[in-house]
């Protein structure tokens, strides 16, 4: 969440919720129908309803979002438009703290009116609401499990495979995740320590002495497997390059001897691809 001023937000809060109910009420009964009327003008006055109007300056707003376009010397609708859409686009991070900054006011924007995009909303996703249900932010969350996906997709099937696909590649992570004493808190069937990593899943993917090469898979499941198996490569051929490449280095039991598990994948491998080759 956003760091702006409590005490801002306070006093902003109550009478925002005025300004908003206020101008919708005029919009109903004042349709836009009069000789003069401009969009521009419209769309200018609700920037500054928003932000001016309920105690926010503009130079407040920078310091967070500080490419965030004026409003107030935009010529006409399109171009104040087309300057909001751009910085949708080249600022997304702003973007972000803009939104979060709104909803820590609790604050509805009519985004049409303002030229906005809303953010995409989460998909409620069971697993994600037993994670938020820990009490851990996101912030916590991606320092615990810096690879989840649980803040990246909105639709409820990739949400699903995205999460598959975590625990199989990143399995240290949801291991670390779901002992942690928060979640430990709201899981009723906890008894002992979790362990979910037996065997890494890419130690049980059959080597290749080729690099594997990404095609476009037909299913989810295959592109699961192609990564598996691209993970599986580089700790065989290249281990100096895994962990720049996925962010971490698997830990093993003391009696495993990652040489003698390299040798033996390695021949292997160059059985498989004889035996392909005849």
């Amino acid at each position: 969440m956003s760091t702006f001023g409590t005490s801002l937000r306070a006093s902003a809060f109550a009478f925002l919720v005025c300004i908003a109910s206020s101008m919708h009420a005029q919009k109903i009964e004042q349709p836009n129908q009069a000789p003069d009327y401009k969009p521009i003008e419209e769309a200018k006055n609700n920037w500054t309803s928003l932000l001016g109007h309920c105690g926010i300056e503009q130079a407040d707003f920078e310091s967070y979002c500080p490419n965030l376009p004026s409003w107030r010397s935009a010529s006409d609708e399109t171009s104040l438009a087309y300057a909001v859409q751009t910085w949708e686009q080249q600022h997304p991070e702003e973007v972000k703290e803009f939104w979060a900054i709104l909803e820590e006011m609790d604050c509805n924007v009519g985004s049409t009116s303002l030229h906005l995009t809303p953010p995409t909303k989460i998909a409620k996703h069971p697993w994600l609401e037993w994670v938020l249900s820990s009490g851990l932010d996101q912030e916590e969350i991606n320092h615990l499990a810096p690879h989840a996906p649980f803040f990246e997709k909105a639709d409820y099937d990739e949400v699903e495979f995205s999460i598959r696909r975590w625990q199989v590649l990143y399995g240290h992570e949801y291991e670390s995740l779901i002992n942690h004493e928060e979640m430990i808190a709201v899981n009723p069937y906890y008894t002992e320590y979790l362990d979910v990593i037996l065997v890494p899943a890419f130690l049980q993917a059959l080597p290749n002495e080729t690099k594997p090469i990404s095609v476009v898979p037909s299913t989810d499941e295959e592109s699961l497997t192609q990564e598996v198996a691209l993970q599986s490569w580089y700790f065989i051929y290249e281990p100096q390059h895994f962990e720049s490449i996925y962010g971490f280095y698997p830990i093993f039991p003391a009696d495993f001897n990652e040489k003698a598990f390299r040798e033996f994948a390695k021949r292997t491998a160059s059985i498989t691809d004889d035996i392909s080759n005849q």
